[in-house]
Formats: C-alpha cells, structure tokens, sequence
C-alpha cells in the first residue's frame, strides 16, 4: 500500500491522499488500530466525531502531531488516556439519550460484520 501519494486542497496544502478513519472504531480498538497505521505509514488520521457531543481533547491527530513531531512520547500511553475518555463520554451520551426515552444501545456504535485484521482493501 502506497501511503505517500497526496492531493492539495484548494489552500495549497498538501494531505496524504490515503487516511485512516476511525470515526466509528470504539473506544478499544482505536488504540491499537492506530498505532498499527502508524507503523505502517499512514500519515493523514480522519477523526471525525459526532457533532451532538463536546469534542475531547486532545483528539486523535492532535496525538499523532505531538508524536511525530517528539513532543509526545508515549503514544500507546496518549491513545488510552484518549479512549478512557471517549469511552467515558459515550456512555454519558448513551444514558442521558436513554434517559430522554431514544431507544439506543452501544450495539448501535459495532459494524458487526467487520473483522479486524481482514483486508478490505484488496479485491478478492
């Protein structure tokens, strides 16, 4: 996989063109999905999160900046710090929508046919 190949966005700013996203990764697989990205070159993070919640920080590129540039040091320690966090605050959101009488469970945050690990980038 080519993790190099980047586009410019119409401010001149040059992105890697392939991104990891973990918008809907949970809290526990974040962690090791995203270090495993790194290791394998990703660059470029889409960290999307739901625009009902406060977001929190730091985020997950605002991690991978601090790493890559030094400044953070322990990578494995920021990214659990940030899924105790995230993990925390869906479970907040999850009982205060319950509470509102939403009809929710965390099942609603699994793609149940995904299995980590598999390859869903090559074609079979």
């Amino acid at each position: 996989m080519n993790t190099t190949d980047r586009i410019t966005l119409n401010n001149g700013v040059q992105i890697p063109q392939r991104g990891f996203g973990v918008f809907q990764v949970s809290p526990l697989d974040t962690q090791p999905a995203v270090e495993q990205a790194i290791k394998i070159g990703y660059r470029h993070t889409d960290t999307a999160v739901d625009a009902q919640r406060k977001p929190i920080t730091p985020h997950v590129g605002n991690i991978l900046q601090g790493y890559l540039a030094g400044s953070i040091t322990d990578l494995k320690g920021a990214l659990k710090k940030l899924s105790d966090a995230t993990e925390a605050d869906r479970q907040q959101a999850m009982t205060k929508a319950k509470s509102s009488g939403a009809k929710v469970s965390m099942d609603d945050y699994a793609f149940s046919d995904w299995k980590p690990g598999q390859d869903y980038e090559s074609k079979n």
